[in-house]
């Protein structure tokens, strides 16, 4: 079975990407005007697959931006070589967006151990 096939619930758009996504040892988050809290609450959920998350600006690591275009629960997230890509237009929207994320990543862990590259993908729910 394919890993996509696993994400529940299956978000509506779902493109695998060419390449992939290297998992580094520490992340950098960067926001833009999205509330600073989140940052602890996403380094809490994140902290099972990296030892770190500082906010800051970043030129790799996962960057969260404010979509209002987006329903109140939607997001788009988009993982590629240049660094996790999380979109979405408020707090609900976020908490998916992560949720997915964490899946993401925790079915790479499991069904490839060891291994920090995720395959690339392109997301929107």
């Amino acid at each position: 079975m394919n890993l996509l096939d696993r994400l529940l619930p299956r978000p509506q758009v779902v493109r695998p990407c060419e390449g992939v996504f290297v998992l580094p040892p520490r992340l950098t988050c960067s926001m833009d005007a999205l509330p600073p809290t989140s940052c602890a609450w996403l380094s809490a959920a994140l902290a099972p697959f990296a030892s770190a998350l500082c906010a800051g600006e970043a030129t790799f690591g996962l960057t969260l931006i404010d979509a209002p275009e987006l329903g109140p629960e939607a997001y788009r997230l988009r993982l590629d070589g240049d660094g996790i890509h999380l979109a979405a237009a408020g707090s609900a929207g976020l908490f998916y967006g992560v949720a997915t994320l964490c899946q993401w990543l925790r079915l790479h862990q499991r069904h490839r151990p060891g291994q920090n590259q995720i395959g690339a993908l392109d997301l929107e729910d």
